[in-house]
């Protein structure tokens, strides 16, 4: 099909390990994948999604040695604990079946918890759904209690349709920061493309298109 890159996204950043012939370090300590190279019929697999999690972040924070919370434990949660223990950050992973939470922090040796309650939402720096909960048809839901929340918090959600989450929603009228999931997915996309091209992102017609696509 003369295809030189491709993307996958949920479910597929795991299930796709097998098909490929190389998997770079960085997609191999995440245990995921969503971008694929073709080079001359080899298929690497790469990870961008820690780049999209991490580059937006660290223009609001410091992340070294903050407490971030993060809300789930499939491929996207693995590629954004990835990027925080990098940074230093203290993570705490939770999710709805706690063994997914236990193995992955485990594996990226970071804390979990069952479950959360107030004081601990507002002991966190940060928090992140990396989960599907606020996508349709779940627009009206939350994935963690919110009371918690506080101002000066950041609150970042993976989700980008709707724009603006439930989570979100409640969490800036709460007084936390919000950052919303366009964000993510814009510089993942960034350095996919750069990945495919060999070339620098236009990052700011990029940021455009997915506004104008995305009707924001």
């Amino acid at each position: 099909m003369g295809i030189h890159g491709l993307t996958c996204t949920v479910p597929h950043k795991i299930a796709v390990i097998p098909f490929l012939d190389e998997i770079d370090s960085i997609a191999k300590k995440i245990g995921a994948v969503n971008s694929v190279v073709n080079a001359n019929g080899i298929l690497k697999g790469y990870n961008t999604d820690w780049i999209g999690a991490i580059c937006p972040l660290k223009k609001m924070i410091d992340l070294a040695h903050k407490k971030v919370l993060v809300i789930g434990a499939g491929g996207a949660a693995r590629a954004v604990v990835y990027g925080l223990m990098k940074e230093k950050a203290h993570v705490t992973i939770i999710n709805r079946t706690k063994e997914k939470a236990q193995q992955l922090a485990k594996e990226f040796g970071c804390n979990n918890r069952e479950r959360t309650d107030v004081q601990f939402v507002s002991s966190q720096d940060v928090i992140i759904n990396t989960t599907s909960v606020g996508m349709h048809p779940h627009i009206n839901e939350s994935p963690i209690p919110t009371e918690g929340i506080r101002n000066g918090q950041i609150i970042m959600d993976i989700v980008y349709a709707p724009y603006e989450t439930e989570f979100l929603r409640q969490g800036k009228n709460r007084g936390a920061t919000i950052l919303h999931g366009i964000e993510m997915l814009l510089f993942q996309g960034t350095a996919q493309f750069e990945l495919y091209t060999g070339i620098p992102a236009p990052i700011e017609v990029m940021r455009k298109t997915l506004k104008d696509a995305l009707h924001i």
